[in-house]
């Protein structure tokens, strides 16, 4: 579930504004998560850490209330809000519509535990051939020397600095594992993340955040525009 640099959390993204993104209760979202802001040495969310989503779903532009047009600066992009489906009054007023909105996510303590669980069940699939249970993990190296660091079997121990007995660091594992199915084609696997699949979450009755994931697949052409401002805004503020 890492990403490689750490990045400011941004109010806007390219020329869209960023709302902040509640998942809803009843009937899931599709999203798909692109950056991540706030993490710890190992590269992991802590509490407190944003999400960038893309929602696939239906927005209308509502108009600004009177306190916000007062401080909205010129040219400023609407105020973007979800459709609620067949009883949506914003539908019935005719609003103007997009498919694809970019919102902040900032999950409590205990959805982001649950967004960690769903990695590693997305760890299963290759991003590659889109196959799973074809990941084998073979080694950990230090990631200082690249010396072998032997531990018990599976990725948990990824989640964590070790000290290598060769450099006497305390450092991050760079996992070493191979596709079966890839291998066969002569080509490396990926080792699917969380920024890889889609995601569906909602909200139970007890308000536990309920996820589940599709397999690894790139996002649709149609939402490339809004990826863009995405990465754009990101690499911005990796350079401030």
């Amino acid at each position: 579930m890492a990403k490689n640099v750490e990045r400011r959390p941004h109010d806007r993204h390219g020329d869209e504004m960023i709302d902040e993104y509640s998942p809803p209760r009843g009937q899931g979202d599709v999203i798909r998560i692109l950056d991540v802001t706030g993490q710890d040495e190992d590269g992991r969310p802590v509490p407190g850490c944003s999400f960038v989503v893309l929602d696939y779903g239906t927005y209308h532009a509502v108009p600004l209330d009177r306190h916000a047009r007062k401080g909205r600066r010129r040219g400023q992009s609407p105020h973007w809000r979800p459709c609620a489906g067949s009883a949506c009054l914003y539908c019935e007023g005719r609003l103007e519509t997009k498919v694809g909105h970019l919102a902040r996510w900032r999950p409590d303590d205990a959805q982001l535990q649950n967004l960690r669980t769903v990695d590693g069940a997305a760890g299963e699939w290759c991003s590659s051939c889109r196959g799973k249970g074809c990941i084998e993990h073979l080694e950990w190296l230090c990631a200082g020397c690249g010396s072998r660091m032997s531990y018990a079997a599976g990725r948990v121990v990824s989640d964590a600095s070790r000290t290598c007995s060769s450099c006497q660091r305390c450092v991050l594992l760079d996992e070493v594992y191979e596709c079966a199915q890839c291998a066969a084609r002569g080509r490396p696997g990926v080792r699917a993340t969380i920024f890889d699949v889609d995601l569906t979450i909602a909200i139970d009755g007890a308000g536990r955040l309920l996820c589940d994931h599709s397999i690894p697949r790139p996002i649709p052409l149609e939402f490339s525009g809004l990826v863009k401002s995405a990465a754009k805004a990101a690499l911005t503020g990796a350079k401030e």
